[in-house]
Formats: C-alpha cells, sequence, structure tokens
C-alpha cells in the first residue's frame, strides 16, 4: 500500500509539472521544481529532497530522505517521505518583491526503513494487539512562509523560508482517546527551506 501511495503521487506531480513547464519553459517534465531542507517534523532529524511545483507554487509535492541519528532518537533512523503543501494565497510585501505566505496547510506520511518497523504485532504480542503499524506515519501541518525571489537571471529564482506546527495519526488518536494528553503534548515544530531553480 505505501509504494503505491507513494507511485500515484511520483505520477500526478510528473504529470502536473509536465504540462506546466512544456507551456512555459524547456525544461523537461521529471526535473524538480526545486529542492527542501527540513529540520526536526517527524520526518527525521533532518531531511533533504526535492519536489515539484504546481499552480504557481501555490501547490508543492515533496519528496524527501530523513535521518534521526541515535542521540536524538535511540536508534539510527532512516525515512522516506513524501509532503504536500497547499498555500491557499500571498501577500505581496517589500514592494512586490517578495511574498509572505500567512497560511499554509500540509499532509505527510513517513516511512522508517528498516524490518524491526513493519510488522503490526510483535512475537511477543497476540493478533491485534497493536492497530497500528510501527513503519508509517500520517500527519498534518500548519505553518507559514516567506518568498524571496531572486533577480529574473539567476539560476536561483527564490527561496522559500518555512515553519510548521504538527502531528500524525497515532498522536491525534491518543489525544482524543485520553483526557489528560494536552494539546501541545501532541505537536511538533519544523522548520527549513525550499530554493527554486
Amino acid at each position: 500500500m505505501k509504494y503505491i501511495f507513494f507511485l500515484v503521487f511520483i505520477l500526478y506531480a510528473g504529470l502536473a509539472q509536465s504540462q506546466a513547464l512544456n507551456e512555459n519553459n524547456p525544461k523537461k517534465w521529471y526535473v524538480p521544481s526545486h529542492a527542501v531542507s527540513q529540520f526536526a517534523g517527524d520526518l527525521g532529524f533532518l531531511s533533504v529532497g526535492a519536489g515539484y511545483g504546481i499552480k504557481e507554487n501555490k501547490l508543492t509535492i515533496d519528496f524527501l530522505f530523513g535521518y534521526l541519528p541515535e542521540f536524538a532518537g535511540g536508534a539510527d533512523i532512516f525515512t522516506l517521505n513524501t509532503k504536500i503543501v497547499y498555500r491557499p494565497w500571498y501577500i505581496n510585501i517589500f514592494q512586490k518583491q517578495h511574498y509572505f505566505v500567512p497560511v499554509k496547510f500540509g499532509l505527510y506520511s513517513s516511512y522508517s526503513v528498516g524490518e524491526q518497523y513493519t510488522k503490526l504485532n510483535g512475537e511477543d504480542y497476540p493478533e491485534g494487539y497493536y492497530w497500528w503499524t510501527t513503519n508509517t506515519r500520517y500527519g498534518v501541518t500548519l505553518g507559514q512562509s516567506l518568498m524571496l525571489f531572486s533577480k529574473e537571471t539567476a539560476k536561483i529564482k527564490a527561496k522559500e523560508i518555512f515553519y510548521e506546527f504538527g502531528t500524525n495519526d497515532l498522536l491525534l488518536f491518543s489525544f482524543f482517546d485520553n483526557e489528560e494528553i494536552r494539546i501541545y503534548e501532541i505537536t511538533h515544530f519544523d522548520c527549513g527551506i525550499r530554493i527554486y531553480f
């Protein structure tokens, strides 16, 4: 299932990017529109990757490789991640040379690589004891960003600096299932940068 989810988004991003690039740009459809790096946020201590912008970058789809070192997570963990971000509107700032994004919404999936994360139940637990997988998390984010544009002749067209607050499916379930858990206990913070070319 996780591979189907991943492939559907790759195909969708490729087709959408193909239309946009064929109309305005000689780049091939499969060439990403940006690179992205993110600190924290359920994708790893640090994650890096590339993605595609759709509809003048109001919607972006990113594919990231994440790493959580032992000192931060108790074990070295590698993750494969897909992230979709929607920016409903932009506000022109600094004499209309840059954009402020007052709110952006995101969805993500994160898959932890390794056989130790693939089973619903370990050998020590009866069938159905755990209903969730240990290898995959799905989540939502809410944040803001600043788009800084370069000169038209520059190779780097723009930089987007962002921050977000988010949570995942398992934490949300725990929040609604346990009245003692507070919203700040299930919320993570992340920040990062996208570089458009």
